[in-house]
């Protein structure tokens, strides 16, 4: 969302903004590491990356609204809650694929191919969700390649 409103606020030309609110989630993001990664170890910076993104993201798409009216909100939403939707499935079957007993037992040749099961299964969920809940962008991705495998061919 940042790569679609920043561009929108240069537009404007205003460069400030974007900018502020990024030093804003910089800082937030630094802290929220110190704060999940004693709990959360590895997950936490990830955890904290992803929380100073959304931040960001929110603050300039309120700043926006509140500055210069309506950004396309309802259909980025629409757009976020499908991608929310597909990462709770992602998570819940590399979750489950990463639980199951004995998968990640055995040597580092098992344990490789267990990870490539994990991810392969983790993908695979995601773009089924996203094509179940038809968005847009996994649409446009289709487009894209069609049009990419047309003048190749």
């Amino acid at each position: 969302m940042v790569k679609v409103i920043v561009p929108a606020f240069y537009a404007l030309q205003d460069t400030r903004t974007p900018v502020k609110v990024a030093f804003i989630a910089m800082f937030l993001n630094i802290g929220l590491n110190f704060l999940f990664i004693r709990p959360l170890r590895n997950g936490g910076p990830a955890l904290a990356t992803s929380v100073s993104a959304f931040f960001n993201s929110l603050a300039l798409l309120a700043i926006f609204y509140h500055r210069y009216g309506s950004f396309g909100v309802r259909g980025i939403m629409q757009s976020v809650l499908k991608f929310v939707a597909g990462s709770v499935a992602l998570g819940i079957v590399v979750y489950a694929v990463g639980h199951w007993p004995g998968l990640y037992a055995g040597h580092t040749t098992q344990k490789a191919v267990a990870l490539a099961v994990t991810i392969a299964a983790g993908a695979a969920t995601y773009f089924a969700t996203a094509s179940l809940l038809q968005t847009r962008e996994l649409d446009e991705l289709k487009a894209v390649r069609a049009a990419r495998d047309m003048n190749a061919g």
